[in-house]
């Protein structure tokens, strides 16, 4: 099924009624790595927004997020691509 929605809002939806705490992926190399945020301090309910190859996620997706909740995902050395199916 596709669900067409204005992500944004919804994100911000899930993190201020539903208690979600969202994070933007991001390739910004000033992220912090997923990997390096303690999992005690995310609690059950979070997530991440990936995006597509070529565009990422939009600009308003990642003010939805957060400032501070922009993070990477670590690959290995001259990799440039993620396959959000394998992660």
């Amino acid at each position: 099924p596709v669900l067409r929605v204005d992500l944004p809002a919804t994100i911000r939806t899930l993190h201020e009624v539903h208690r979600v705490l969202p994070f933007a992926a991001v390739i910004d190399h000033g992220a912090r790595l997923l990997d390096d945020i303690p999992p005690a301090s995310l609690g059950d309910r979070w997530c991440a927004v990936v995006g597509s190859e070529d565009d990422g996620i939009s600009e308003g997706v990642r003010e939805a997020c957060g400032p501070d909740r922009r993070v990477r995902i670590w690959m290995r050395d001259n990799v440039d691509s993620l396959n959000i199916c394998q992660v």
